[in-house]
């Protein structure tokens, strides 16, 4: 059974990519790992938006149909030297632990996850069975982008309460209680996660946490103001984190690596 859910969770990324993808052709900017404004002087921003807006689209329908290929490393690529570099730039060079912070971490979660989404393909899904020497350094950097992004984003919520509070659905009673009682789950969910502490189960119930708030924040938040595209982009980016967190919790293939890695020992006896 754990098989053809873990399927549900690949296709629900690739839908994210599908979604990111067409997003850019509708606002003719580069929307997938939140970089920085397009610099005013330099033309064609719309070009490069359209060229990474189809091949988004290719990688999202290739993963949908499990297919085998190796344009994800190109786009992981991308994310990272095109947005999440220009990110990190704007955390320390303007101290922006708010923006640039939260974009940087999910630029390189959605970097490393779809680099993590193409490993465990080709080993749940019979592709391939044979574990390469790069397979740990792949699942442990991924596992560490997704831990910090999820730690970060806990603390965050403390750092500036009063942001997430105007977040939270008016008809959910206790808005601050909830903020508190989500940056901590955020940060215990990533802390755990680097150190490998119940790792199988921290990350199923992580992502049970963030789908839900898919459907009772992000969704609601889009049908308010359907042109604002950062909604619609947050959406998807929330499927895309629960669908890896789900994939980190199921996939009997990272299990295998990370059983190699001693960090995980101590949780195993």
């Amino acid at each position: 059974m754990t098989q053809p859910i873990l399927r549900i969770a690949h296709k629900l990324f690739g839908i994210s990519f599908i979604a990111f993808g067409i997003l850019q052709f509708i606002t003719q900017q580069v929307i997938v790992g939140r970089p920085p404004a397009w610099p005013a002087s330099l033309p064609g921003e719309y070009i490069v938006a359209y060229i990474v807006g189809a091949w988004l689209i290719f990688n999202g329908v290739t993963i949908l149909l499990d297919k085998k290929v190796k344009t994800y490393i190109p786009t992981a690529l991308f994310i990272l030297l095109y947005c999440a570099s220009r990110n990190l730039y704007g955390v320390l060079w303007n101290s922006d632990i708010g923006i640039s912070l939260t974009c940087f971490g999910k630029s390189i979660t959605l970097a490393s996850g779809l680099l993590l989404v193409t490993f465990t393909a080709a080993h749940e899904f019979n592709f391939e069975r044979t574990f390469k020497p790069m397979d740990n350094l792949l699942v442990t950097m991924s596992i560490y982008c997704l831990s910090f992004f999820l730690f970060a984003s806990g603390i965050q919520h403390f750092i500036f309460s009063e942001f997430v509070k105007f977040l939270i659905p008016a008809w959910i009673p206790l808005p601050m209680f909830c903020v508190y009682a989500s940056g901590i789950a955020l940060a215990l969910t990533g802390f755990c996660l680097a150190i490998g502490l119940k790792r199988e189960l921290v990350a199923q119930l992580g992502s049970i946490m963030i789908f839900s708030w898919v459907l009772i924040l992000h969704i609601p938040r889009v049908f308010q103001d359907t042109g604002n595209i950062s909604e619609w982009t947050a959406v998807f980016e929330a499927l895309a984190f629960s669908s890896l967190l789900f994939i980190v919790g199921n996939a009997s293939s990272i299990a295998t690596v990370l059983a190699s890695n001693k960090q995980y020992e101590f949780v195993r006896k």
